[in-house]
């Protein structure tokens, strides 16, 4: 049931409206966690990450990118967790991306 909500939460993004496609997202991953399955978790975080890429909500796509990362890294998905690796590097831009010029350091790394 939770990968029916991670499609319908895709096919939401396709239509230009995150709102609901984060909706999907969200339910897919409560119903995940709810039946104890981590790669259904995975899918679920990854749809999160692209809603909430969608939204313009950085940290919690990183948030929920790093979780598909460390969830996918359990169950021995390499391709999964290379996905939600890459999609939390890609918030961590944009969130630099929003800062004023000259805040950035070598700290913020």
């Amino acid at each position: 049931e939770a990968r029916c909500h991670v499609l319908a939460s895709r096919a939401h993004l396709a239509g230009r409206d995150a709102d609901a496609a984060l909706d999907e997202a969200r339910t897919a991953h409560d119903l995940a966690q709810a039946a104890a399955d981590p790669t259904g978790e995975a899918d679920a975080s990854l749809a999160i990450a692209a809603a909430c890429e969608a939204t313009g909500d950085f940290a919690e796509m990183r948030r929920a990118a790093g979780a598909a990362a460390r969830l996918c890294r359990l169950t021995g998905d390499l391709s999964g967790e290379v996905d939600g690796l890459v999609a939390e590097v890609e918030a961590q831009m944009r969130i630099l991306e929003q800062r004023p010029p000259g805040t950035l350091s070598p700290a913020t790394f």
